[in-house]
């Protein structure tokens, strides 16, 4: 029986619909773009792959465990590289020593040193880690095996400022032959300096402490060691840190006490008229 033309394409009309639903499976999971429009895979850019959009759940594992372990690399960079930085300055100073002997000022600057290399290769390597165990370990140890700011960075402060107080306590020496050579003078002109002498002498005194202060806070701290973790060795190492800073302060007390005092003679003796050729400078 001969179908007529209407049926036929009804029949073609099915077809192609059922064609096209078996279809769209196959490129529905592909196909759908940020702005709902849909076309053929890969068709002009449309369709790439994203991991973005598996499942709505964001970056796969490996991404997301890859920025963590950036962000670990970056925070151990900023922290080393301000020890490096406060180790760098801090050997500068140490350098620049002058009254330190020569092989305290050795010991110091070869311990700086070897914080900084092994700073710097302790960096490569936390740049170069590639799991979160082994990275978590490195940054463990910025803190518990190098004792930077425990001990190495304190003991070298330390010696700067004991330097700088044997420093000045030398400049005292000149200052006071200068003193008492006016005092000298004004006793010839019948001034009654019974006062001054003192003040001179109290003066004296007050530098030598220093000095003996300043000694005794390198002494106490040139020798000690990182405690690796021995809690013996850094309850020892911190007492005798703070026995040092206790000096220091100490030293740096009596060279204001002599400043004042020098200060007051020089005062006097503009008073008297007496020509002096000594000048005090607050230090």
């Amino acid at each position: 029986m001969i179908k007529n033309k209407k049926t036929i394409g009804l029949q073609i009309a099915i077809a192609a619909a059922t064609f096209a639903i078996a279809a769209v499976p196959a490129f529905a999971e592909l196909n759908v773009t940020a702005n709902g429009s849909a076309g053929m895979p890969y068709a002009n850019g449309e369709i790439h792959a994203d991991a973005n959009m598996q499942g709505g759940r964001g970056d796969k594992p490996n991404d997301r465990m890859q920025n963590r372990m950036d962000d670990k690399q970056n925070r151990g960079d900023d922290k080393i590289d301000l020890r490096l930085k406060s180790l760098t300055d801090l050997s500068s100073r140490i350098n620049a020593m002058v009254k330190v002997s020569g092989t305290d000022k050795a010991s110091l600057t070869a311990a700086i040193q070897a914080q900084i290399d092994a700073l710097t290769n302790l960096k490569a390597k936390i740049n170069a880690d590639t799991d979160a165990a082994t990275i978590k370990a490195d940054m463990q140890s910025i803190t518990n095996a190098y004792r930077i700011f425990m001990l190495v960075e304190p003991k070298a402060r330390i010696a700067a400022a004991a330097d700088r107080a044997l420093t000045i306590g030398s400049s005292f020496a000149t200052l006071s032959a200068k003193l008492s050579a006016n005092i000298s003078t004004a006793s010839s002109q019948n001034h009654d300096v019974a006062s001054l002498n003192a003040t001179l002498a109290d003066m004296n005194a007050k530098v030598a402490d220093a000095n003996a202060k300043a000694n005794a806070a390198i002494s106490l701290t040139a020798n000690l060691q990182p405690d690796n973790g021995n809690a013996g060795v850094a309850a020892s190492n911190n007492a005798a840190i703070d026995s040092a800073r206790a000096d220091i302060k100490i030293a740096n007390d009596d060279l204001k006490a002599a400043y004042n005092n020098a200060k007051s003679i020089v005062k006097t003796l503009h008073d008297w008229k007496i020509v002096t050729n000594a000048s005090v400078k607050n230090q």
